[in-house]
């Protein structure tokens, strides 16, 4: 048949995506976790945008951050809503003010933390998601672990310590 173009697939053995309902959350609500650094929001969880990517809201105290670290198998992307988070990312250090966004790709090496004297707040997406809810769940039934051991626990989840926080 010159010209035309035949339907070889069976349409009743294609299965079609379960339709997902939207999901609406208040400032406030989510799934709050409570890590060594500080609480940490989870606004949209893997489960729920069907392992796309996961949504969290992060309060950190001054001086607080994690050490540098890389992802190998999901991109870090964020979005400072109060204060100013500085980055590390690869060797360039700089400040996000609130507004600022980045986006670290996975491999790449880079940390954050918070030089000012307030709490401040960022979103952290991450995709493909579910490991960072999983290890953030992780290290919030382990608050006192030592370095060496969060490293450890770190690396169960994808995220390998490279070094020392800014």
């Amino acid at each position: 048949m010159v010209g035309s173009v035949r339907n070889t697939m069976n349409p009743t053995t294609l299965q079609k995506p379960k339709p997902r309902e939207a999901i609406v959350r208040q400032r406030q609500e989510g799934k709050l976790l409570e890590p060594p650094m500080g609480p940490q929001l989870v606004k949209l969880s893997a489960r729920e945008t069907a392992g796309s990517f996961e949504l969290i809201e992060i309060e950190v105290v001054p001086g607080l951050g994690p050490p540098l670290h890389t992802h190998p198998d999901f991109d870090e992307s964020f979005y400072v809503l109060e204060g100013t988070l500085t980055m590390r990312i690869g060797e360039r250090v700089l400040d996000l003010p609130a507004g600022g966004s980045a986006i670290v790709p996975a491999g790449t090496v880079h940390t954050w933390t918070n030089r000012g004297k307030a709490p401040m707040r960022f979103l952290q997406i991450t995709g493909p998601g579910g490991a960072m809810e999983a290890m953030l769940e992780a290290f919030a039934q382990r608050p006192l672990l030592n370095p060496e051991e969060m490293a450890q626990l770190a690396e169960l989840y994808g995220t390998i310590v490279e070094g020392p926080p800014l």
